[in-house]
């Protein structure tokens, strides 16, 4: 569910970039963290959902102190230290903030809800 849409905004910092989209989509599509593929994304077409694959020796955890408190009680706002805390780790760029509520659940081919 959609809470809110915040305004596109120029989020990121060149020199703390940790996160990043690959360039190069004739091998595929993938998240990096400190320039090393860690997630290969599937090939959204807009009827099924778009995936994360995590790659083989993509096993470090990245943790933002900042955010930390306001994760474990939720949001029901976009928040600005939030943004601001994601913003040192994500490369340069024009971001479209949204706050989603998501709820996991589990699903079998063929069957309802899939």
């Amino acid at each position: 569910m959609l809470i809110e849409v915040g305004e596109p905004r120029r989020l990121g910092n060149a020199d703390t970039t940790v996160l990043r989209f690959s360039d190069d989509t004739r091998e595929g599509r993938f998240l990096r963290r400190d320039d090393r593929d860690a997630f290969e994304l599937s090939s959204w077409c807009g009827t099924c959902q778009f995936l994360f694959k995590r790659l083989e020796g993509s096993n470090q955890t990245l943790s933002l102190p900042e955010v930390q408190a306001t994760r474990n009680i939720g949001l029901d706002h976009i928040d600005e230290s939030a943004l601001e805390a994601f913003s040192q780790v994500l490369e340069p760029g024009t971001d479209l903030p949204m706050l989603l509520h998501i709820q996991p659940r589990l699903v079998a081919p063929g069957r309802t809800g899939d």
